[in-house]
């Protein structure tokens, strides 16, 4: 959830013509999952005023198929499944008519799920990344056409290229629902099971949580980053009683105050406690941290207070 902007304003307002130049689109030069080596289409939907809904003869030409194909032959060389981001859907039956503000969803996901650290890492562990919008070999070939699968979706496939899981009509935009599913996908498709060696940063980094979790409650006397560790990785298996506890003693081994903060406030979210959840994520966003920043604005949002969580979400 880094690098996190103001959504409404940098979708629907449009930057000053200059020289007689069309506008620049907000959200055309923003780095938002560039921590992921996407293999990328090209494809490019933008929404608001002068935003196209279908493909460029330069887009077009492209032969999909083939493109994704080439993902499927890398994913089976390297022992991965093949993550395909389907952003748009432009195939005969609906023209891209059925979901006009798809370019906002896609958005949210590049910004809230795909920059999110957790989510980042277990795509580069475990999948081929690949951002193709769906023309109509794709939707013939798959059998997912609209109205009954849309955007923004994600398709899983074998190294065989089977379709092996999709979701679609994806409305929520939590990253750590996101995570547990391509922890559950990579888990059903028997992908390698934890690896004996691995750091505990990687055996996290690859989504192997409760290994990770094994590890850490092994040490007789964990230091203070060690409980940081054990508190992040509690919350993320949803034990937010245990991870509390230790979010405490973390506090009390001398653990740096803006992580303790930062931890703290993504605890208060999760649990619903938003009020709580300020005083820390407001310490930790001026610490430097964007993401308590982006919770903060989450909170100030359901609290009523839309300028304040405006201000936060665009600094």
């Amino acid at each position: 959830m880094r690098r996190t902007f103001l959504l409404s304003a940098a979708l629907l307002a449009s930057a000053p013509a200059v020289l007689g130049q069309a506008p620049v689109h907000p959200a055309a030069s923003l780095d938002l999952d560039g921590s992921l080596e996407w293999l990328d289409g090209g494809a490019v939907f933008l929404d608001g005023p002068g935003g196209k809904s279908w493909f460029s003869d330069e887009e077009a030409a492209l032969d999909r198929p083939a493109f994704l194909d080439g993902a499927v032959a890398r994913a089976r060389e390297e022992g991965k499944l093949v993550l395909w981001y389907v952003p748009r859907i432009l195939e005969e039956s609906s023209g891209g008519a059925q979901m006009y503000r798809a370019p906002v969803l896609d958005v949210y996901m590049r910004q809230v799920v795909f920059a999110d650290e957790d989510v980042a890492g277990i795509v580069r562990h475990g999948f081929v990344p690949v951002r193709l919008a769906m023309d109509e070999a794709l939707s013939k070939r798959t059998g997912l056409r609209p109205l009954a699968f849309v955007e923004p979706a994600v398709v899983f496939l074998d190294g065989d290229g089977k379709v092996i899981h999709f979701v679609e009509r994806i409305r929520t935009f939590d990253a750590l629902w996101f995570a547990d599913l391509l922890r559950r996908v990579l888990e059903r498709a028997g992908r390698p099971a934890d690896e004996t060696g691995d750091s505990l940063a990687a055996e996290i980094a690859a989504g192997r949580w409760e290994a990770a979790l094994a590890r850490l409650e092994r040490k007789a006397a964990p230091d203070a980053g060690e409980l940081l560790a054990l508190a992040g990785l509690l919350r993320r298996l949803r034990r937010p009683a245990e991870a509390f506890a230790r979010l405490e003693a973390a506090a009390a081994a001398g653990a740096g105050a803006d992580q303790v903060d930062l931890e703290r406030g993504r605890l208060l979210v999760l649990t619903g406690d938003l009020g709580a959840a300020r005083a820390p994520l407001d310490r930790a966003f001026d610490g430097g941290h964007a993401e308590a920043g982006y919770l903060l604005a989450l909170a100030r949002l359901a609290g009523g207070d839309d300028a304040e969580a405006g201000r936060l979400f665009r600094a």
